[in-house]
């Protein structure tokens, strides 16, 4: 299912990293957006899950590999370029992480964005955006039975 909107109304202005600005989420204008576009920055003002940009939506079904190919391709969809990057990895200049946490048992899964303050946000629908204390609340140890996390670094696409 491909959801049929006109890829300016995405309203990215892409200047690196985003800033944490939860009063644009006021009243019902941006109040449903979900995780993902949040995380790619694109004011998108209904709930979508990764793939539904591009036609190939995937739901909590699908592999972790099914997953991360459709993050990288739906990126270019929007001009991006997102790739797969180890924790210890340096962003540079115009460039951010996002974190994707898996439930291994349910397929669940969740988006968090690293702002321009250097601090982890994210977004449910329904609610603003919110700060949160990733290594505490978030982060994946490769120890956790129940979790995995992937870290990715979001940049412009070279024109």
């Amino acid at each position: 299912m491909q959801i049929e909107v006109e890829k300016k109304k995405h309203n990215r202005r892409y200047k690196g990293p985003p800033k944490f600005y939860p009063k644009r989420f006021k009243g019902e204008r941006l109040k449903w957006q979900g995780c993902w576009p949040y995380a790619l920055n694109a004011k998108y003002p209904y709930f979508a899950l990764v793939g539904d940009f591009i036609g190939k939506r995937r739901k909590y079904n699908a592999t972790n590999q099914e997953l991360i190919e459709t993050i990288i391709e739906e990126g270019e969809y929007f001009g991006l370029e997102i790739k797969q990057v180890s924790e210890d990895y340096i962003t540079s200049k115009g460039e951010y992480l996002i974190y994707l946490r898996r439930c291994v048992h349910s397929g669940y899964y969740h988006f968090l964005r690293k702002d321009a303050n250097g601090y982890w946000s994210h977004k449910h629908p329904g609610q603003a955006p919110e700060m949160v204390n990733f290594k505490k609340d978030h982060y994946v140890s490769k120890e956790n039975p129940y979790f995995v996390g992937f870290l990715f670094s979001v940049k412009e696409k070279d024109r």
